[in-house]
């Protein structure tokens, strides 16, 4: 029987190894049909993963970029509130000139010349540009320009002159630019 079984192994072998070479080419392809696609499917996962929290962490950064843009310029708003100037229309022109003349005298300096010019146009509001000269004491007239700032935000001083005249007597020369809400109207 010894030699008989060595026969039908012998006679057995190439269907066997025809078997065994379908199996692998088999096991193979399946590899190659259903692994190697899901081993790439993996990787494109992962790659669009790794994209997909890039451009989060971007857009939180964005996020933050713009809710601290946001904060500043709510901050700047109540900022540009807070110094609102209210301007008063040309023809009030005549209104301007006697308060300036009332807070010359009630500081104690001598109003010299307070003579507007023509108006001037400008991108933001018309301009009418005032020749203003005073004379009086050196700490009243810095006093003075304190309250310009203060009490007279449509008005703004353009190039100082401070000449001495006397003991403890300057004449403070400047244009003052007041800022105008609305034109004149041609004649």
């Amino acid at each position: 029987m010894t030699e008989e079984r060595a026969q039908i192994v012998r006679a057995t072998r190439p269907i066997h190894a025809v078997g065994t070479a379908v199996c692998i080419s088999i096991v193979v392809g399946a590899a190659f049909v259903f692994l190697v696609p899901g081993m790439k499917s993996r990787q494109e996962t992962r790659e669009q993963f790794d994209r997909l929290a890039a451009a989060t962490e971007r857009l939180e950064a964005a996020a933050r970029s713009n809710r601290s843009l946001n904060a500043e310029a709510a901050r700047l708003s109540e900022s540009v509130e807070s110094r609102m100037v209210t301007l008063r229309p040309a023809d009030q022109l005549n209104r301007v000139l006697a308060d300036l003349t009332d807070l010359c005298l009630s500081h104690g300096v001598v109003p010299e010349v307070i003579q507007p010019r023509d108006l001037v146009p400008d991108p933001v509001t018309p301009i009418i540009p005032i020749r203003f000269e005073i004379t009086g004491r050196l700490d009243v007239v810095y006093e003075l320009l304190g309250v310009f700032e203060s009490q007279h935000p449509d008005l703004h001083l353009r190039s100082i002159t401070l000449e001495h005249t006397g003991p403890e007597t300057v004449r403070m020369r400047t244009v003052l630019s007041w800022l105008t809400g609305t034109t004149v109207a041609a004649n």
